[in-house]
């Protein structure tokens, strides 16, 4: 976001809302539903409104609904100039969509829409689609038209038509993705689920190569919002491989493994104590199937017992724990370059204790979205770098920060085909 944006944004907050800064948050404003101040956002990365009372009030709006004049003016704050003629296109993709450019450029250009019947006229950020035309998106004030998006009319197109065809970012192909959502709507059959969701990414480069989120929808025929008091996770606009946050059980005992032989403290052929069930005050700690009295670290995946993990996570102790899955990028949204995305905030325990700690080695206290769960294995996966997890093609390894020993990451690749 550009500092002249940015300062205007945090003004405004600040004068609606009367935030109190605390850390990386804004935190203590008076939410517009239920009116108390739990309301919070991101100071640095302030996306999303969200009210702290999740069973009573539920409140969430993202910050550019809620300021739309900051945001619905583009062409007039970022000038088309002829050293830059995708200024406002560039500056509406980038602050209000909140996408990373890299890469996408020269995949769009900035053009002019007029409405011959109002005699008004707007900027758009036009896409060009397979078939040899185009579809464009209107960013001035775009509540002023019958239309948000338009596709190039028929006539104008010399008789092409845009109908099946769809705009792909670079590192997606549409072959890959129809064949993940035909395996995943597969599943979910079998399954009887309510929704299910999938991403295939490469853990070189962070490249999402698929993503599905079902029940999906056609983009010609949107369905409308879910309205107040309906559970948004329901409608198939609710992206769940991006923005649902759930407990996701024991994909996550592989990280406490990864970590206690990063540390030093096991290797896979260590063997833990598995007896049970460990109790914690009123709380029981148990297995599915009764695996004897002692397994091997390796084992613990293999049999994917509640108990060793449990046990490994003790000796890692909250604190440790916590930096590392922090590291992982289990504490932040994930950065990526879908809108929604920025308000997938992983829902934390308040207070980690022991007993925390234990559950959440397994997967349970800890709630995140499939997409930080995607990058998280890609650290697991590639000798133990962090990637970020993007939609755009990037030309050989993007390894970020060192997470894990090579040692580590190949000893838990190892565990995982098992």
């Amino acid at each position: 976001m550009s500092n002249a944006l940015a300062q205007e944004l945090d003004r405004a907050l600040q004068r609606e809302f009367a935030f109190r800064r605390e850390g990386e948050w804004y935190r203590k404003g008076k939410c517009p539903e239920c009116h108390k101040k739990e309301l919070y956002v991101h100071a640095e990365k302030p996306f999303v409104l969200k009210c702290g009372r999740l069973n009573r009030c539920g409140y969430e709006k993202s910050v550019k609904s809620y300021f739309p004049e900051i945001f619905d003016d583009w062409s007039k704050r970022f000038k088309a100039t002829e050293a830059d003629p995708n200024a406002a296109a560039d500056a509406f993709l980038q602050h209000g969509r909140k996408l990373d450019l890299t890469g996408m450029r020269g995949c769009y250009s900035q053009e002019y829409y007029k409405d011959p019947e109002r005699n008004i006229g707007t900027a758009t950020v036009r896409f060009p689609l397979p078939g040899g035309t185009w579809w464009e998106r209107l960013i001035d004030q775009p509540g002023r038209f019958e239309m948000k998006a338009r596709f190039q009319p028929k006539r104008a197109a010399g008789g092409k038509s845009y109908k099946g065809y769809c705009w792909a970012p670079p590192a997606l192909t549409i072959e890959k993705q129809a064949a993940a959502e035909r395996v995943l709507a597969g599943g979910m059959k079998i399954m009887n689920a309510r929704g299910a969701a999938s991403i295939l990414m490469d853990v070189h480069t962070g490249e999402v190569i698929s993503m599905v989120s079902l029940p999906n929808f056609d983009p010609n025929d949107r369905p409308a919002p879910p309205t107040s008091g309906f559970d948004p996770s329901v409608s198939p606009l609710f992206n769940r491989a991006v923005q649902g946050l759930y407990e996701l059980g024991s994909t996550f005992k592989i990280f406490a493994v990864a970590q206690a032989m990063n540390l030093g403290l096991v290797t896979p052929e260590t063997i833990i104590d598995t007896r049970g069930p460990i109790r914690w005050g009123k709380f029981r700690i148990s297995d599915f199937h009764n695996y004897g009295n002692e397994l091997s670290v390796t084992k613990i995946i293999e049999k994917s017992s509640n108990i060793g993990t449990a046990r490994l996570a003790q000796q890692i102790g909250a604190e440790r724990q916590k930096q590392f899955l922090a590291s992982l990028g289990f504490f932040e949204p994930t950065p990526f370059e879908v809108v929604e995305s920025a308000g997938a905030q992983p829902l934390l325990p308040k207070n980690w204790s022991e007993l925390s700690t234990m559950t959440i080695s397994y997967g349970h206290g800890l709630s995140a979205s499939p997409l930080h769960l995607a990058a998280a294995y890609a650290t697991v996966a590639n000798g133990g770098h962090y990637v970020s997890p993007t939609i755009l093609k990037k030309e050989g390894v993007q390894h970020g920060p060192q997470v894990m020993s090579e040692q580590a990451s190949r000893d838990s690749r190892i565990m995982l085909r098992r």
